[in-house]
This record gives structure tokens, sequence and C-alpha cells, in this order.
């Protein structure tokens, strides 16, 4: 076995022990989500493509991307080097009560910390030139200005950090960002956002 598939392991909530040997090359998003006995999750030294360090796995290219941690974390700092957080992996942990991201961490995918329901204390390193954090909220450092999401108005095509093309504007800028909050909630559950191929050519081509 080469690839560990997308939520191969999601909610195996007796696994205690994971050992990623060395010829694994792949390991998609969410793949251990919710394995909330997991205890230790080491990778081979041999692997050319992922390591461990504290019972996180990170890749070893560039960007190095950490890919999932154990579920029975209570703490976790991410290592300084890291520079993206990748999709569902803090997914489920639910006994994780504080994360701390490095100065290093440029791109988080997805909803890295979705099911995290005891997460009280979530903190970025003041060096980060791109995310800050306050009152355990990650916010991006391109503004000086927090405004309610639902009186905010919103575009579809934004280069945004988690890929989804949905910016929030303070004032509505026509041709730009014509959306309602209840609006783009509707778009993103139903999967209406750059991150679908099909929708992402029809937004490109201002059909929709």
């Amino acid at each position: 076995m080469n690839d560990i598939g997308k939520s191969a392991f999601q909610n195996c909530k007796s696994l205690t022990n994971i050992t990623i040997p060395n010829h694994v090359a792949s390991i998609e998003g969410g793949a251990f989500s919710g394995c909330t006995s997991l205890t230790k999750l080491t990778v081979d030294s041999g692997n050319a493509t992922y390591g461990s360090e504290g019972n996180t796995i990170y890749t070893k290219d560039n960007p190095k991307t950490l890919v999932c941690v154990a579920g029975s974390l209570t703490s976790v700092t991410i290592p300084d080097g890291v520079t993206k957080i990748g999709w569902g992996a803090f997914g489920g942990c639910i006994h994780l009560t504080e994360v701390k991201l490095p100065a290093s961490i440029n791109q988080l995918q997805g909803n890295p910390f979705s099911g995290c329901t005891n997460l009280t204390t979530l903190t970025v390193d003041s060096s980060n030139t791109k995310y800050g954090s306050a009152n355990n909220m990650i916010y991006t450092k391109d503004t000086n200005r927090y405004i309610l999401a639902q009186d905010a108005w919103y575009s579809r095509v934004d280069i945004t950090p988690m890929g989804y093309g949905i910016g929030a504007y303070e004032f509505h800028l026509y041709g730009i960002c014509d959306n309602y909050f209840k609006e783009v909630l509707l778009y993103a559950a139903r999967g209406e956002t750059l991150l679908n191929p099909y929708i992402n050519i029809l937004l490109s081509e201002n059909k929709i």
C-alpha cells in the first residue's frame, strides 16, 4: 500500500497506534479524522515523503505541510518551518484545547480545525507576517478592521487563503462583491465555490 486515501481511518475510535511505513507516498486529507484514542502517530525514518514530530505528520517537501495529528492530543505547538496546515489536519480532535501556530505558517487549507469542539486557545506567533490572532481567532493581516460577517458583502472569485474564492468586503462594490451573507452560505453548502472545477469555469467566464 503506497497511498492512504481521504478519510481512510475516519472515526476509528479504538485505534491507538499508527506507524506510517517507508513506502507510503501519499496521505490524503482527513485520513485519521475522529481517531480520538490515537496516542502514537509516527513515520518510518526511511520515508522520503513524510516525517513525524510530537505525534504529528508533515511533508518533507516545500511547502512543508502539516498533514495530520494524533487524535488524543490536548495541546499542539506546530514546529517552526511548517508553512501549511492541510485539509482536515486536526479534524475531529475533540480532546484538543490548545494550538500554537509558528511564524512560518502562510496557508490554512480548508477548515483544518473542524470538529475541535474543545479548542479554547488558538494563537499565532506574533512575528508571522500573514496571520495574527486575537480572542482565540485567526485573521489575515491584510486588513485593519473587523466587520460582522452578516453585514459584509461578498465576492466569489477572490484569491483567498483557503481557495474558496469568497472574499468579504465592508462596502458593496458593483461587479466585484454583489453577494449577501446568506447567499454565500448557500454557495458554500452546495459546493459552488472555486474549489469546484465546473463552478470555477463558470465563474471565470462570468456565466453565473
